[in-house]
């Protein structure tokens, strides 16, 4: 099953979009737990995609895919920015960083996600959980 979506720039409803993907997701596939870390991932990429890649421009939106199959799910969440290059986001948990007030959205998502890839051009994010229900 694949559902694809396209939500406005607007960073009041990053909230409810995560609600409303999070929805889309069959039951059976996580525990609660797992369900409630989905949400938390899904909210801070939707954050990032709307504020760093379509600089919180209300004319851009953002296009979230949801793939389901029986291992799992993918969310790819694309923005109309111009990309950027993740290795270059400085590791927020490194002394020198601790203080710094970006790059936590990235190591959040990549925390609770099971796997996270980017595109080649940096304006696309793929967040992977497997299922944790038989």
């Amino acid at each position: 099953m694949t559902t694809t979506m396209v939500f406005a720039s607007d960073l009041d409803e990053v909230a409810t979009y995560a609600k409303h993907i999070v929805e889309r997701i069959p039951d059976g596939y996580f525990t609660p737990k797992k369900l409630y870390r989905v949400r938390l991932a899904v909210d801070e990429a939707m954050t990032n995609a709307i504020m760093h890649g379509n600089k919180s421009d209300t004319t851009k939106s953002v296009q979230v895919n949801l793939h389901c199959n029986s291992h799992g799910i993918n969310i790819s969440i694309t923005d109309e920015g111009d990309g950027f290059d993740q290795r270059a986001v400085p590791q927020p948990t490194a002394d020198e960083n601790l203080l710094r007030t970006g790059g936590r959205g990235i190591y959040i998502v990549a925390h609770y996600a099971d796997s996270l890839t980017y595109n080649d051009k940096g304006n696309q994010v793929t967040l992977a959980f497997a299922r944790d229900i038989p």
